[in-house]
C-alpha cells in the first residue's frame, strides 16, 4: 500500500506545505521522507491519499468492512472525536469556532463529507476541588 500525505497549515505567520509523495514499500514514516514548500492559504487542510493496498491483504485486512466505510467521512470524523475528545474539550476556548471537514472520494469519484464543529463537543461535566491532607511519611510510633 502507498501512503501520500499533503497538508497545508500555518506556522507563525508564513504557510507552508508538507508533503510525503507515495513510495511502494514504504515500512515507516521519517520527518525527512516530507518535503517542505511555501504554501497557499487557501489550501489550509490534509489530505491523505491511499492506494495500491493488494486484493489479499485488502480481503485479510477489511473481511468485516470494505475500505470505503472503514475510511468513510463519518468514521474519519467519529475517531478523530474520540481520539482527541479531551484534548479538544480543554482548547476549546482557543481553537474558537473551529470546523473540521473530513471528504472521502472513492476511486469511482463518490464523495462524502462529514464535519466536526465546535459545537458538537461536549461541555466540561465537571471541576471539583480536593482536599488534599498533607501527612508526614514517617511511620507512627506508639
Amino acid at each position: 500500500m502507498r501512503v501520500g500525505i499533503k497538508s497545508t497549515y500555518r506556522e507563525g505567520d508564513r504557510v507552508r506545505e508538507r508533503t510525503l509523495v507515495p513510495i511502494d514499500g514504504r515500512k515507516k514514516l521519517e520527518l525527512g521522507d516530507f518535503a517542505i514548500a511555501e504554501g497557499v492559504i487557501a489550501n489550509i487542510g490534509t489530505t491523505i491519499d491511499l492506494s495500491g493496498l493488494k486484493g489479499p491483504t485488502r480481503e485479510r485486512v477489511y473481511a468485516m468492512e470494505t475500505t470505503g466505510s472503514t475510511f468513510s467521512a463519518a468514521n474519519l470524523r467519529r475517531h478523530v472525536l474520540m481520539a482527541f475528545l479531551q484534548r479538544l474539550v480543554s482548547l476549546k476556548v482557543q481553537l474558537g469556532d473551529f470546523e473540521m471537514a473530513f471528504r472521502t472520494i472513492d476511486p469511482r469519484g463518490n464523495e462524502e463529507t462529514a464535519i466536526l464543529r465546535a459545537h458538537d463537543l461536549p461541555p466540561v461535566s465537571d471541576v471539583r476541588e480536593v482536599e488534599v491532607e498533607e501527612c508526614d511519611p514517617r511511620p507512627a510510633t506508639r
